[in-house]
């Protein structure tokens, strides 16, 4: 940044104007100096105006703004002003930070802990979408693809369109198992479905189905919907396992999937026309 001295070379006036008008304006009592340090070098980084970044990210320290702050403030304009102009704060800001001996640990983090999910509510926002009022939110929009091509007025269609509509919920963390007592009771869900890949990873068993701990997160979900009308469901490739599952209580039973079973009966049929013995069924499965 040019010097008071450089200005004066160059253009007096406007050295008295920022040893004067400016200088004053800072001394106005209706923002404290450090409200007038953000937003200084806020509309600084928002314009692109490198040259003076140094001097009013230093002044910003001086008044009080903390590093973490004029971090935030530089994240916070890429979004509003343009990733460029902000990006043009980093080597100011850079410049600054390594004179004053500001560390990582002044700055704010890349990511600050995340509100906790309540999937009973997320469960219900499901629902709103899904349902029309009184049991949901849905907008209405008639179409005669939803009606059968049927004339119907609004309230006759809202009907129907309720009572085909199905509602199903994931179930892949062990927090969703936990808030499953309260999920079940939401009137308006029919059905939770289990994936069982996300599942086990989740509790840090990926692919681990025969895990006594797995196993024993199945028969929770399955003794929270045994109580309700929400039928336990779960997708599964391994007819043996699905079985289990049945015996455990639930009851949407989803097998495999129309390309994993093509595959294994065109794998079959392969061997048979090599010349190789059928495996009659039982050969490789997938997981879906």
């Amino acid at each position: 940044m040019p010097t008071p001295d450089d200005i004066r070379m160059i253009a007096p006036g406007l050295e008295k104007s920022a040893q004067g008008a400016i200088a004053d304006l800072w001394t106005h009592p209706g923002l404290s100096p450090r409200d007038r340090s953000i937003v200084t070098l806020a509309a600084l980084i928002a314009r692109g105006q490198t040259i003076e970044m140094p001097y009013q990210v230093g002044l910003a320290l001086d008044n009080g703004v903390k590093p973490r702050e004029i971090s935030e403030i530089i994240t916070h304009l890429a979004f509003y002003s343009g990733w460029g102009n902000a990006l043009s704060a980093i080597p100011a800001a850079k410049e600054v930070f390594a004179r004053r001996n500001v560390g990582a640990d002044q700055l704010a983090p890349a990511s600050g802990p995340q509100l906790p999910l309540d999937a009973a509510a997320e469960a219900q926002r499901v629902v709103d979408a899904v349902k029309y009022p009184p049991a949901g939110k849905r907008g209405f929009g008639i179409r005669g693809i939803l009606t059968d091509f049927q004339a119907m007025t609004p309230p006759q269609a809202m009907a129907k369109i309720d009572a085909e509509s199905i509602v199903i919920v994931q179930v892949e963390s062990g927090a969703a198992i936990d808030e499953l007592p309260y999920t079940v009771r939401i009137p308006g869900i029919d059905a939770i479905m289990v994936g069982p890949n996300d599942l086990s990873i989740s509790l840090g068993l990926a692919g681990e189905f025969g895990n006594p701990k797995f196993q024993d997160a199945l028969e929770r979900i399955a003794k929270a919907c045994a109580g309700s009308p929400v039928a336990a469901g779960i997708h599964l490739g391994d007819e043996k396992r699905l079985l289990e599952c049945k015996a455990m209580g639930y009851r949407l039973l989803n097998f495999s999937s129309d390309m994993a079973m093509l595959t294994r009966q065109l794998k079959d049929s392969l061997k048979t026309l090599r010349g190789a013995p059928s495996t009659g069924g039982d050969g490789p499965k997938a997981v879906y």
